[in-house]
């Protein structure tokens, strides 16, 4: 990046009374679609349910299992593992 087009992007640019925040999709990252009493969510119903609804056929199943993983991180940071 040349110098000229850099950007003062440090906290103190957004003032004292800007707030930032961040967001997921349950779809996204959750898994575990049928785990702990879910029912199925539309885009559950609509991947597993509508064959060829999504071009490559894939789904949100096991998407990056975060229903799980938050369970072994947890066990991880109070030691129990």
């Amino acid at each position: 990046m040349c110098e000229s087009n850099k950007i003062d992007f440090t906290r103190r640019a957004f003032g004292g009374d800007f707030s930032f925040g961040a967001a997921t999709s349950a779809y996204q990252i959750e898994g575990a679609w049928n785990a702990g009493g879910k029912g199925m969510s539309n885009w559950d119903y609509f991947t597993q349910m509508k064959p060829g609804g999504v071009a490559d056929a894939s789904n949100g199943c096991v998407a990056v299992d975060h229903y799980n993983m938050f369970k072994v991180y947890m066990l991880q940071q109070f030691s129990a593992l």
